[in-house]
């Protein structure tokens, strides 16, 4: 995950450690890897595609898509050296009542905080709820093979963080507010052709994945915060 880890964590995180796995089960039926959107190189329009050209310059800390893509070439190639069928994921934003970047803004407006915009918008992007990132992760094992497929990871429907942060906002009965930074995340509008012909379309809509994260945060709220029913 991206953070506070060195360059020499990173690698040994996200490259090192998908190889040694690979190495230690070779004999497995399927491996999933878990890659991620930030290893595509910046584009200006449309939708990302897994023939897109593959950067650092999309990310504020270049040693994570770094190791993401050279675990992803190392994957390939231990796949192809060993004969495992193999599947990588290219994930883009998931979330979910316990986490993920779409819950981190909704959890800065349930606090009344400002929400991030960086300078590109509108921020597309295609929320996946965990529902539906569990069964399409379990679904993908299916499609492994040698060499390995690459698919983007990610819900069906395309919405910018403005979008649902604002409905998080009005189911919370708050007011949703931005602050502008200088540098942060970019847009990832993500092409899920490829995702859908192999493993099907994901089924929670947005709407419906903010109204879920919604009831969780409104546990956390004092009760004089709760809007009416």
């Amino acid at each position: 995950m991206p953070g506070k880890n060195t360059q020499a964590e990173m690698f040994e995180i996200n490259t090192q450690a998908s190889g040694r796995l690979i190495s230690r089960y070779r004999e497995c039926r399927a491996f999933v890897h878990c890659s991620t959107a930030g290893v595509y190189a910046r584009k200006t329009e449309g939708s990302y595609t897994e023939t897109d050209l593959v950067g650092v310059d999309r990310h504020p800390s270049p040693d994570y898509p770094l190791s993401k893509i050279a675990g992803e070439q190392l994957v390939r190639f231990l796949s192809i050296e060993f004969g495992v069928p193999a599947v990588i994921l290219r994930i883009f934003a998931l979330y979910g009542p316990g986490g993920g970047f779409p819950t981190q803004l909704m959890q800065k407006v349930a606090a009344g905080e400002s929400v991030p915009l960086p300078p590109l918008r509108p921020i597309l992007q295609n929320p996946m709820f965990e529902t539906d990132f569990v069964e399409k992760a379990i679904a993908a094992s299916s499609i492994a093979s040698v060499p390995p497929i690459t698919i983007n990871f990610a819900g069906v429907e395309q919405v910018s963080v403005e979008e649902y942060t604002q409905l998080a906002g009005e189911l919370l009965g708050r007011p949703t507010t931005y602050v502008d930074v200088p540098v942060g995340y970019s847009p990832s509008p993500a092409d899920t052709t490829a995702m859908v012909a192999a493993i099907g379309p994901t089924r929670v809509t947005t709407s419906e994945g903010v109204r879920r994260v919604v009831e969780t945060l409104q546990q956390s709220l004092p009760q004089e915060d709760h809007p009416p029913t």
